[in-house]
């Protein structure tokens, strides 16, 4: 993810991008429970877990880029206004995650409650996507990333299928045709150069291949980090590196574009990296320096904010 947004540094852009989203949203979906609380309470939790971090998140990130700026004595390259709550843009951009997903999470929860069926609730998710996807098609954007987020519903659910199935524990060769179906999907996508871009909701190509495609790269993804985790059990620094990653994948989510402002003015780096090498050089010290800028918020304020899916990665590797 944090490569793929270096750009020019990142060749591989439009493949990371098939799939980087709706994998997210898949490890959302994986760990979402039903509940009996009533709207108005889960409203409330919701809040209080996606929104609160957002305008924090927001904040944040626009006083220490304008302290940046002042610092540099550069002109910010993006004006802070308004609008910017409703539509974030520069460094703020991916903070839009943390608005769909708090739709997505409202959204599932209103399906759950309408339909006891998996297979009805499966269809309104598909109905659901092909209505976002004529909203692309009819170049219309709905407020704060809904058309979105109507996309996103069927990966979210797709991923609490895949745990309440127990999908990824099942053998290998049970999974195996899959995966090669999954994959045969993304391959096509990928020759057919179709793009997927989630946060304008743009959904370029064929709208089955492109949906195969992501859920079976993100599958692949997922069985990939299982086999991780239970190959490198006893060796523990690999599991260790990515389950701290993975615990923090929201901090560095929400903090890496800023990091790149940061390299960019701070230590002279090029906007995004020339080449593959200063683009994996910047995503690595992007990493780096969330991670760094992040470690006290992670500590001290964040659990109080009840920070959403911390650990979803973490809690991934550990399952």
């Amino acid at each position: 993810m944090v490569w793929g947004h270096t750009f020019h540094g990142c060749p591989v852009k439009n493949e990371i991008f098939l799939f980087h989203m709706p994998l997210f949203f898949m490890l959302s979906g994986f760990f979402f429970k039903e509940t009996t609380d009533s709207f108005i309470e889960v409203l409330k939790k919701k809040i209080q877990s996606y929104l609160f971090p957002y305008i924090f998140f927001l904040v944040l990130c626009l006083a220490l880029a304008s302290l940046l700026y002042q610092i540099c004595g550069v002109i910010p390259r993006y004006d802070i206004t308004p609008v910017i709550v409703l539509r974030p843009g520069g460094v703020v951009t991916a903070l839009w995650f943390l608005v769909s997903l708090f739709e997505v999470q409202i959204l599932c929860y209103l399906l759950f409650r309408c339909f006891r069926k998996e297979v009805v609730r499966f269809i309104v998710c598909l109905l659901c996507l092909l209505c976002g996807y004529v909203l692309y098609r009819t170049d219309i954007h709905l407020p704060l990333f809904l058309d979105s987020s109507l996309s996103m519903l069927l990966f979210f659910y797709v991923g609490y299928l895949l745990h309440r199935k127990e999908a990824v524990r099942l053998p290998v060769s049970k999974q195996l045709l899959f995966v090669v179906v999954g994959l045969c999907f993304y391959v096509i996508a990928v020759l057919c150069h179709y793009t997927l871009d989630i946060k304008d909701n743009r959904i370029a190509g064929n709208l089955f291949i492109i949906t195969c495609s992501a859920i079976g790269a993100s599958y692949c993804i997922l069985i990939l980090s299982r086999w991780l985790s239970k190959k490198c059990s006893g060796k523990g620094i690999l599991i260790k590196v990515l389950s701290y990653l993975g615990r923090n994948t929201m901090v560095i989510f929400a903090l890496h574009i800023l990091s790149f402002e940061i390299a960019r003015y701070a230590f002279h780096l090029p906007l995004g990296g020339k080449n593959i090498w200063e683009g994996l050089s910047l995503t690595v010290l992007a990493i780096v320096l969330s991670l760094i800028i992040g470690y006290p918020l992670n500590k001290y304020l964040l659990p109080y904010l009840k920070f959403p899916n911390r650990s979803v990665l973490g809690r991934f590797f550990r399952n």
